[in-house]
């Protein structure tokens, strides 16, 4: 797979900046976006970014607003996401919009995608990082983001 992070995440250094949001372009020609979680500052040996998740296509399109809103949120200024461009994110927003990612990437009804939207961006900090904790464990994760879905959203 191409790197589509910024090349230089993996040595700069930015207090509590931990996670990076990259839009990229597919082979189709539409706009995706990736989200990183770097590696924490104390960690002696520079790693590679851990890819947390990627979306596009519909999910994208529905979540669209509540990504845009959180990057002006950070202080990025911007209208759409077009361009293939590396933002830095806060933790709490890293996590939340993670988890977002993850939650709506299978899912087709604008119901769902809609609801899980709506309870992503609005659940509490301690909340959302309980979450995510649990949706990007290895192993144990793809059960807690059925169980996720369904507690935000009936199916």
């Amino acid at each position: 797979m191409r790197r589509i992070y910024s090349q230089l995440a993996m040595y700069e250094r930015f207090g509590d900046q931990n996670f990076e949001l990259t839009v990229f372009e597919r082979e189709t020609g539409d706009v995706g976006l990736a989200l990183f979680q770097l590696p924490a500052n104390g960690e002696e040996e520079p790693k590679e970014p851990t890819r947390v998740a990627q979306l596009w296509g519909y999910p994208l399109r529905r979540v669209r607003n509540q990504v845009i809103k959180a990057l002006r949120e950070a202080g990025h200024d911007l209208d759409e996401l077009l361009e293939a461009k590396s933002y830095r994110l806060e933790e709490e927003t890293g996590v939340k919009l993670g988890l977002l990612f993850m939650a709506v990437k299978p899912l087709n009804k604008k119901r769902r995608i809609d609801e899980i939207r709506d309870a992503v961006m609005y659940m509490s900090s301690e909340e959302a990082y309980y979450w995510y904790s649990l949706c990007s464990r290895n192993g144990y994760g793809k059960r807690a983001r059925r169980a996720f879905r369904i507690l935000c959203s009936e199916e």
